[in-house]
């Protein structure tokens, strides 16, 4: 069985470059409850490590596991 996976876009803010980053339904459930998810990435281009901010808005696949784990405030 295969595990579930999220594409999340990221932009790196140190350079710009963009990507898609894949990350595995368990490491959102690794975040300590009221914290927003974030996927440490390191950018292809410049090398240098971030967090992207993983939300409904950088992810085409938030569903309602995401928002059970993590629920994102309604403004």
């Amino acid at each position: 069985m295969t595990k579930k996976t999220y594409e999340v876009q990221a932009d790196c803010p140190h350079c710009g470059t963009h990507q898609m980053l894949h990350i595995e339904a368990s490491e959102y459930t690794a975040l300590p409850q009221g914290k927003a998810p974030e996927a440490l990435s390191s950018c292809p281009d410049c090398g240098k490590p971030y967090n992207a901010p993983v939300n409904p808005d950088s992810c085409a696949e938030w569903d309602d596991f995401c928002n059970e784990i993590h629920p994102v405030p309604q403004v």
